[in-house]
């Protein structure tokens, strides 16, 4: 029980370090799958960790290596990593394909090498890829389909975009490496003024668009009212998550883009209000 709680406890701090509004997601989760839910968020927050220190790519490539053989060669029930034993303990890792934790590990090696996206099309698929693998492991998780999601290009441009920022954020050197080169010409910079001179106007206008993006890349409202909208009930939790990232997107338009780290640290009282409404508005939606 000591080890469990321990864990417990590690998987919290690894979370609370990348994804704050999944405390107020979390509140929402099925009771049967919530200590599943923190073992599955605590392994994203753990890989992507390693993809915000790109001055030690090397050893970042060689933890990459490690959690590959810690979640898929070695008995996870051995380990000595908190994340790995909560995954082993909830029963999570039993519910997680192979297929699909070798995804997320080669999704974040392949950032290390990634070409910048050629224009916004190229972007958004960017975005859509960088957080599938996620998608696809927590509908593994909640053991549901992927086309039961009539929301699934929101999570998924949402997801990336954010992960994108956060990793920004954190990043020593080639830290907007995902701008489009469309929009670099359109506003007439590099890569470089763009690091350089992170308060200028030109980059505001810049994420502008990129933050435009979003209504381009889904509709993110919720389902209305439907037929067998009870089946995709259990997916409350990535629903809510979608709405709070909308939210933190949203947060961000018109803002100093110096300052998305900060704003992306830290959830709000209306942030749990929003929750609590799309709960509830699920809730009904499911009893039709």
């Amino acid at each position: 029980m000591v080890l469990y709680n321990n864990a417990q406890r590690f998987c919290w701090e690894q979370v609370h370090k990348i994804n704050c509004v999944f405390r107020i997601s979390h509140l929402f989760s099925p009771p049967q799958i919530s200590d599943q839910l923190l073992a599955l968020h605590a392994l994203f927050a753990s890989i992507e960790l390693l993809n915000c220190g790109i001055s030690e790519e090397l050893i970042a490539r060689r933890k990459l290596d490690w959690w590959r053989a810690e979640l898929l060669e070695q008995g996870a029930e051995n380990s000595h990593h908190p994340v790995v034993r909560y995954l082993h303990a909830t029963g999570a890792l039993k519910k997680l394909p192979e297929s699909m934790l070798r995804l997320l590990l080669d999704s974040a090696e392949a950032r290390f090498d990634a070409f910048a996206p050629v224009d916004e099309d190229d972007f958004i698929r960017l975005c859509q890829d960088i957080y599938r693998p996620q998608l696809l492991l927590e509908l593994a998780l909640e053991e549901a389909d992927e086309a039961l999601i009539p929301f699934r290009a929101a999570v998924l441009f949402n997801g990336g975009l954010i992960q994108l920022l956060r990793e920004s954020g954190r990043r020593k050197e080639n830290v907007l490496w995902w701008i489009p080169l469309s929009l670099l010409a359109r506003f007439k910079v590099n890569r470089k003024e763009l690091e350089t001179y992170q308060d200028s106007e030109v980059l505001q206008a810049l994420f502008g668009c990129i933050l435009g993006l979003q209504e381009q890349s889904a509709v993110h409202q919720l389902p209305d009212r439907q037929p067998g909208l009870a089946k995709v009930a259990r997916l409350e939790h990535l629903q809510l998550m979608t709405v709070l990232q909308t939210r933190q997107l949203d947060r961000l338009k018109g803002i100093n883009p110096a300052t998305y780290p900060r704003e992306l640290s830290r959830w709000r009282v209306g942030d749990l209000m929003a929750a609590w409404k799309c709960a509830r508005h699920l809730n009904k939606s499911s009893d039709y």
